[in-house]
């Protein structure tokens, strides 16, 4: 099954990304239609698999926690099962601002280096590469 969605899907990319054609900005610029479409379709397919995985998730979890009542399992660890950790949210919502301000950084970075090509890709990768270094600085420091 992972084979055939795979195959699927790499063939839809090939199919969107098949045009030859330059967007045109607002003082007249153009730029490469690639360069807006291969990231947009990896946001997607992104997009897409995260919310499979999520649907799983919440599938899972809700036949474990259906067993786990069906099995007069003890209240303390039901409770444990039923209740989201608070450092788990709090780590989550860290995570995203650390790599939103990561990639809002690298936006205003290339507004600097105004025709946009391949370095304004080499700058968004390398600020959401930093943004994930400065999460994991923030992991190793909650850890102490």
């Amino acid at each position: 099954m992972k084979k055939i969605t795979t195959i699927t899907i790499v063939m839809l990319m090939t199919v969107s990304l098949n045009a030859q054609s330059v967007y045109k900005l607002f003082d007249g610029k153009e730029i490469s239609r690639e360069l807006i479409d291969i990231p947009a379709s990896l946001l997607a397919v992104f997009l897409v698999f995260l919310f499979l995985l999520n649907a799983i998730k919440w599938i899972l979890n809700y036949r474990l926690k259906s067993k786990m009542i069906e099995n007069d399992v003890s209240n303390d660890i039901v409770k444990q099962f039923l209740q989201p950790e608070k450092n788990e949210t709090k780590q989550q919502a860290i995570k995203w601002f650390i790599i939103l301000m990561g990639i809002a950084i690298g936006l205003t970075i290339m507004s600097f280096f105004q025709p946009l090509g391949i370095h304004s890709l080499a700058i968004m990768i390398f600020s959401i590469a930093i943004s994930f270094l400065a999460y994991y600085f923030y992991l190793r420091r909650s850890e102490k």
